[in-house]
């Protein structure tokens, strides 16, 4: 790719997106740690952890963020899955025992965003 163009991502699924998602805020803090992994791989399996890891790795920074968002449209779009969503953010930020300033304005940010659509 030596004209600077990122490769399009697609995610295929609910429980990619929730992977890349727990992956994502995992890093919210500048710390992935043991017990995030752990979590992650337990609730995903490796095969799926070690895929959208390489993806969260290998796409831009500037382009997580907006793929995140894209798919969420898609597998959390009414009341109920959006409280869904709400459970599985808090589950990846306080398995490290604190949840950080940066990780509540994320889970606020996404919160607000779902409710808007």
């Amino acid at each position: 790719m030596e004209n600077n163009e990122s490769k399009s991502v697609i995610l295929q699924s609910k429980q990619e997106v929730l992977c890349l998602l727990f992956i994502y805020c995992a890093h919210l803090d500048h710390k992935f740690c043991e017990k995030e992994e752990e979590l992650i791989v337990n609730e995903f399996g490796y095969e799926l952890f070690s895929l959208m890891l390489s993806v969260f790795e290998e796409t831009p920074e500037v382009e997580i963020l907006p793929l995140l968002l894209k798919n969420a449209q898609i597998y959390f779009a009414d009341d109920l899955a959006i409280d869904e969503l709400n459970s599985e953010l808090l589950r990846i930020f306080e398995v490290d025992g604190k949840v950080c300033r940066f990780e509540t304005s994320f889970k606020q940010f996404i919160n607000n965003y779902m409710n808007q659509l």
